[in-house]
């Protein structure tokens, strides 16, 4: 594995790069996705390409942040921060990885996070009640199931209701487009 961040826009990418280079003395090569709105930046030491050890990659794996598939759970260190942070912390898991959307089948509004790690479906949710949000669980088995994986299990998180709106008022989403879609509810 080598070191690589996924982002929605330029400005964020150039963003990261900035920090490599400030707090980590690496260099990022930003590649745009040819299918996708979104950009990939990979860390470099200005030697080579793509680098698997270098103080990034170290302090993510002393933090614990390293682990991919059914192992990914919320680091350690994110329960004991601010409320604030923690509203960061799952803003930016949203934006990356969560959709809003309408049910159809219940002709209501569903905020959902989906991943095919149970413990970080579990802490999410762990941040989530701290923050008065109640969100609910569920455990799909799959034929097959996404990315890099032979699981066929997906754990889906669920925000409805009433919790859509505190979701609203304390995390948000980073996009205009789902920002727009919270705004009809």
């Amino acid at each position: 594995y080598y070191t690589e961040l996924t982002v929605k826009s330029l400005k964020e990418a150039e963003l990261f790069c900035c920090l490599l280079k400030t707090e980590f003395g690496l260099n990022g090569k930003i590649t745009k996705y040819k299918n996708k709105n979104a950009y990939r930046v990979y860390c470099s030491n200005g030697k080579n390409k793509r680098i698997t050890k270098n103080k990034l990659s170290e302090w993510l794996k002393k933090e614990n942040i390293n682990e991919t598939g059914i192992n990914k759970k919320v680091p350690d260190f994110l329960f004991t921060q601010s409320n604030t942070i923690i509203a960061k912390f799952l803003s930016g898991l949203f934006h990356a990885d969560g959709s809003f959307h309408k049910n159809g089948y219940y002709n209501s509004y569903i905020i959902t996070y989906h991943s095919i790690s149970e413990k970080l479906i579990k802490d999410i949710q762990h941040l989530l009640l701290r923050l008065g949000i109640i969100s609910f669980l569920r455990k799909q088995s799959l034929k097959s199931s996404g990315f890099r994986t032979k699981n066929a299990v997906i754990w889906s998180l669920n925000i409805r209701g009433y919790d859509i709106i505190r979701f609203k008022n304390l995390i948000g989403f980073q996009t205009k487009k789902q920002e727009t879609f919270l705004n009809l509810i």
